[in-house]
């Protein structure tokens, strides 16, 4: 049982390594189109609330694959903590507040 879950490990620590040198390779050569990632919709501006959303979400993922890389996790994912939900959490809700306030002033008025 020890030799399926060295396998695997190593099985899925290759798969996402291809994953990140394929997605790398992609972002370099121009094919993954990120025009506008961090734009607004509407305006076409910089869109700080997108910035801070997507650096939440790479901090959230890295924060939690070294979690699970961590080898005194065992054989089990470890529990997800409450700062990581927190941080996700309050980082979607400020997203969302800063798309649907203008549209709540519009309605107002």
């Amino acid at each position: 049982m020890n030799t399926l879950a060295s396998v695997l490990t190593i099985e899925a620590a290759v798969f996402v390594a291809a994953l990140v040198l394929l997605v790398s390779y992609r972002l370099v050569t121009g094919e993954m189109n990120t025009i506008g990632l961090l734009s607004d919709k509407a305006t076409g501006e910089f869109s700080p609330a997108r910035l801070q959303l997507l650096v939440a979400t790479v901090l959230a993922a890295g924060y939690w694959f070294l979690k699970v890389l961590n080898p005194a996790a065992g054989n089990q994912l470890p529990d997800v903590p409450q700062d990581l939900v927190l941080l996700l959490g309050g980082s979607h809700s400020l997203y969302l507040g800063s798309k649907s306030l203008p549209l709540l002033l519009r309605k107002v008025s």
